[in-house]
């Protein structure tokens, strides 16, 4: 059970961004990309906090969170990130969650990737010490 319970839950793909925290998006090729703004539908958050992950091919080689929490990058500041915990998130442009307003959220509900779960303080993150590199943890739908 420790390597399915320790963090997220991965599933490898193929993209043409394999950065862990940066939100990639759905091509409808079963490729995914970069993505380029804000409430882009279909966004993922790759993962290098995962402790379970299936689907590793020679092309499927990015890490994706698909339950759990995961550490991504923030579109808006690490303070605004700090008074919202608990708010869906977006895509952002480069690659980022974004925070989403209550009526994005009403009308376009389907962009959310999930919820602001916490904006660490640390440096690294759990036995692997993982770089946090000012990144903030989403817990994914």
């Amino acid at each position: 059970m420790y390597g399915a319970c320790w963090n997220d839950y991965a599933e490898y793909r193929i993209s043409n961004c394999q950065e862990p925290g940066r939100v990639i998006c759905e091509n409808g090729d079963d490729t995914l990309s970069l993505s380029t703004e804000r409430l882009q539908s279909a966004g993922n958050v790759i993962s290098d906090t995962f402790g379970f992950a299936i689907g590793e091919t020679e092309q499927a080689k990015t890490p994706v969170a698909v339950s759990g929490r995961v550490l991504a990058y923030p579109y808006e500041s690490r303070e605004e990130f700090k008074k919202n915990i608990g708010r869906p998130v977006c895509s952002g442009p480069n690659g980022t969650v974004s925070i989403m307003t209550d009526k994005e959220y009403r009308d376009k509900g389907y962009c959310a990737i999930g919820t602001i779960s916490a904006v660490p303080e640390y440096e690294t993150w759990g036995e692997g010490n993982v770089p946090v590199n000012g990144r903030i943890w989403i817990k994914v739908f």
